[in-house]
């Protein structure tokens, strides 16, 4: 497992916690909007008082030794996606009707906004970075259905619906000193609009627990590489320092 994988776990952890502590059942007023850390909401939600903020940036330092500029950074773009959980009821005439809930054998479902992990991986080089630049993040909606049966016979389904996400991702590197050191600013921006949106439907067209990962692949080559150079010292009977600097 790499350092990118690790950093993953973390920030899954993370991510899933403030997903699953809200709402806690279906009939709570006090949590009946879910509420958690990095959602990019449509343009225009958080100044009309029914979602949050349109983008989240992030800036980090990053030296460049020696690398081709044609080389680039690896971001990392990941989310959840709002998955509006509905329930029908099978009628006699083969059609379904909504209804707030439906029990099939032991198991009761009830309607619900569920959520699914997206990621999305944007490639830039040193010298786009410098330059400044932007890619389109475009997310398709979604359908699924489930049928739910019982005694041979499909008598209720579920039907799962995600709603189309547009962003764009800004970055751009600044020269902080000489010897290969930049400020790296990345932002994402929600390009949908809360207009003519019902306050239910903001919520769903936005990004959820929205956090950006880095990654230099030719830094992680080259930390590799060290690394496999410290195993042949050992293997040869090198001496290698191993003590902890704090």
């Amino acid at each position: 497992m790499n350092r990118l994988d690790q950093a993953k776990l973390v920030a899954d952890a993370v991510l899933y916690e403030g997903y699953l502590l809200y709402p806690y059942r279906a009939t709570s007023s006090k949590n009946m909007a879910r509420w958690q850390f990095g959602v990019v909401g449509p343009r225009g939600a958080a100044a009309a008082g029914v979602g949050e903020e349109s983008c989240v940036e992030m800036q980090t330092l990053m030296r460049w030794t020696g690398a081709d500029p044609g080389a680039g950074v690896d971001i990392h773009v990941r989310f959840l996606q709002i998955q509006r959980r509905r329930t029908e009821l099978a009628a006699d005439d083969g059609t379904f009707v909504d209804v707030p809930e439906v029990t099939v054998g032991p198991t009761r479902w009830l309607a619900w906004d569920e959520a699914v992990p997206v990621e999305r991986l944007v490639h830039v080089s040193l010298d786009e970075l410098i330059a400044g630049c932007t890619e389109p993040v475009d997310i398709h909606p979604g359908c699924d259905i489930e049928p739910l049966e019982a005694d041979g016979r499909v008598v209720a389904r579920l039907v799962r619906e995600r709603a189309h996400l547009q962003a764009t991702v800004t970055a751009r590197a600044e020269t902080v000193a000489a010897d290969g050191l930049f400020r790296l600013t990345v932002r994402v921006d929600n390009q949908a609009s809360v207009d003519g949106l019902a306050q239910v439907e903001v919520i769903r067209r936005s990004f959820v627990g929205t956090h950006l990962l880095l990654d230099l692949p030719s830094a992680r080559e080259e930390l590799s590489g060290m690394a496999g150079r410290q195993e042949d010292r050992k293997a040869d009977g090198g001496m290698t320092d191993e003590r902890r600097r704090d």
